[in-house]
């Protein structure tokens, strides 16, 4: 729709984008028509309304001092992998979406890094048929494995890790010691090995700080 809808703008015509669950533009195609409008020099008007991402976390009972949403979990294995690390190590409350097609499988493969974590499974919010799930992980899944069937999309809600074992290292940190061993011309992998080393923490994360401050 979108060379459908930018030449009435240009024309100065109001477009509405509307919703009728949740906020355009989160994890939602809306988000080219925005930049596409940016790109254009046409101005873009948001009015806030409901959404799923702080309407979960707000009734979730977890901490929202500090969270980061992170949209839909992946389908293909190797960015799957990456976004249960980013959860596992997270020292913030993490949200996300899934289908409930996946929602179990999902839930079985992340068992295995949330131990003693609270979560909370928040399902079709503000319809008829709401339901907010807070407990464990394996007790959630306990009552997911009883139904039928699971209908309606899903949000979760994960409270941060309290594990002390986890390294407190920022990113400028990391990246910081990148910068020093790139002089030398090493090859990334090597570079990712010899920092993961130094700070203790996963080298999944510094080949992935590098890759992402290449680009």
């Amino acid at each position: 729709m979108i060379d459908t809808v930018l030449p009435m703008l240009k024309l100065n015509q109001i477009i509405s984008l509307i919703s009728d669950a949740g906020t355009p533009t989160i994890s939602d195609p809306g988000f080219d028509l925005i930049q596409a409008c940016i790109e254009n020099n046409i101005k873009v008007c948001s009015i806030p309304g409901p959404s799923a991402v702080i309407g979960s976390l707000v009734s979730s009972g977890i901490s929202t001092e500090q969270f980061s949403f992170l949209g839909f979990v992946p389908r293909d294995n190797k960015t799957k992998k990456i976004f249960y690390e980013r959860i596992s190590n997270s020292r913030e409350t993490i949200i996300f979406f899934e289908s409930p097609k996946r929602i179990i499988k999902t839930l079985k493969d992340l068992q295995f890094f949330l131990v003693d974590r609270k979560v909370a499974l928040v399902r079709e919010l503000t319809k008829k048929n709401e339901e907010i799930i807070n407990d464990n992980i394996t007790n959630v899944l306990t009552n997911l494995e009883k139904r039928e069937k699971i209908l309606g999309e899903i949000t979760v809600v994960i409270s941060a890790s309290t594990s002390k074992n986890l390294a407190e290292i920022s990113d400028q940190q990391i990246l910081g010691f990148v910068k020093d061993l790139e002089i030398e011309k090493l090859a990334i992998s090597t570079i990712a090995k010899l920092v993961a080393e130094k700070y203790e923490v996963s080298k999944r994360r510094v080949y992935q700080l590098i890759i992402e401050n290449k680009r």
